[in-house]
């Protein structure tokens, strides 16, 4: 009775993909992003609410992943890379030809364009009217730019949307899916070549970067990322075991990546040797975790796929619901104890974001994944 209710629960809420074939791994690995990415957001609040709790040593541990949080986006992408990738190499192995432009651009625009802009809606309503926060003339410039995917174009990097400042990096997607025509030449080439090519652009493009500033965000500074989510897609996709050792030394190495991912500092971060060696090491982080079974144990959890599944309405309303938490509850004491009230903010935080987005995911954001509504 217990595995037929567990079952359908996870069918009802369990996330469809255009072509059946289920990674549930994938929806694990975007489980820890997006724990991270909300964790960083919900920092600085923290730390502004409860500041005696915060330096308490009872967080110090926790500090690394309320401040490095915003790592997450850096997984996002890859994880964004690799989806493309691995669809594109299984669509050509099927089909034996690259797929329709018009029919992945359709698939796109339905997949994520309709749950956004009905967020961004709900959101702008939300600070015009039911919490006056802004203006409708002053709210709407921010609105047209982030439902256009142009606010990161118009205002400086730093300037994040004032609609939603989580929405910046969706521009930068978009940005990495006009390339999809040069995949189809890519992974064209023989093996051994084309892995060679992603090997070294990744390298050329940190070059590249570090020598070239540009004032706002675009892809390419992040493309880095997404070539090696690209390498990695070509990695797992020909089943390639050289990610393969003894269980519990490739769980430690995966801990180890992990770490190397959300600790260093930002002085470390800005180090040349780590720029060049950072995208590298979230390839090995993927590929470790996409084959270690201690690693996948974990990622296949019903829980951990579904709130990973329902990572994209976590993502658009997350800022959100942390911000209208906090305007309400502020620095409000519960038990006279930061540590404890700390915690209790924390939890109910995530409880609300976890409520809020699960309504979202399954009557706005579920309905487009359907495959029979989709070209």
């Amino acid at each position: 009775m217990k595995n037929k209710l567990q079952h359908s629960f996870l069918r009802l809420f369990r996330r469809e993909t255009a072509n059946g074939n289920y990674l549930a791994f994938v929806d694990g690995l975007r489980f820890i992003a997006v724990a991270l990415v909300v964790l960083f957001h919900l920092c600085g609040y923290f730390e502004q609410a409860y500041s005696s709790a915060y330096s308490n040593t009872a967080f110090i541990v926790f500090k690394p992943l309320l401040k490095n949080g915003h790592r997450g986006v850096d997984l996002f992408f890859v994880l964004s890379a690799f989806i493309l990738g691995y669809n594109a190499l299984r669509y050509r192995e099927i089909h034996q030809n690259t797929q329709p432009l018009a029919q992945f651009y359709s698939r796109r625009f339905y997949r994520i364009y309709p749950p956004f802009a009905i967020a961004m809606l709900l959101i702008f309503i939300g600070n015009v009217w039911i919490i006056p926060q802004f203006t409708f003339y002053e709210l709407a410039p921010s609105f047209l730019s982030t439902l256009s995917y142009t606010n990161n174009a118009i205002s400086h990097f730093y300037h994040l949307p004032e609609l939603s400042d989580v929405t910046w990096t969706l521009e930068i997607e978009i940005q990495f899916y006009l390339l999809f025509p040069f995949l189809g030449i890519l992974y064209s080439l023989p093996i051994l070549p084309r892995r060679l090519i992603m090997f070294f652009s990744i390298l050329l493009c940190v070059f590249v970067r570090q020598s070239i500033s540009i004032p706002f965000a675009t892809l390419f500074s992040f493309m880095p990322l997404f070539l090696a989510g690209l390498l990695f897609a070509d990695f797992y996709y020909t089943k390639y075991a050289g990610f393969v050792t003894h269980p519990l030394l490739a769980f430690l190495a995966i801990l180890s990546l992990f770490l190397l991912i959300i600790l260093p500092d930002k002085n470390i971060i800005e180090s040349t040797l780590f720029q060049y060696s950072y995208p590298y090491i979230i390839l090995l982080f993927f590929g470790f975790s996409s084959q270690n079974s201690i690693m996948l144990y974990f990622l296949r959890q019903p829980l951990v796929c579904i709130v990973g599944g329902m990572c994209y309405s976590i993502y658009l309303l997350h800022a959100t619901i942390i911000s209208i938490f906090h305007k309400f509850i502020g620095e409000k004491l519960f038990f006279d104890s930061a540590p404890i009230d700390g915690i209790l903010w924390l939890a109910l935080n995530i409880i609300c974001i976890i409520l809020a987005s699960t309504l979202f995911y399954y009557f706005m954001e579920k309905p487009f994944m359907s495959r029979k509504n989709r070209a």
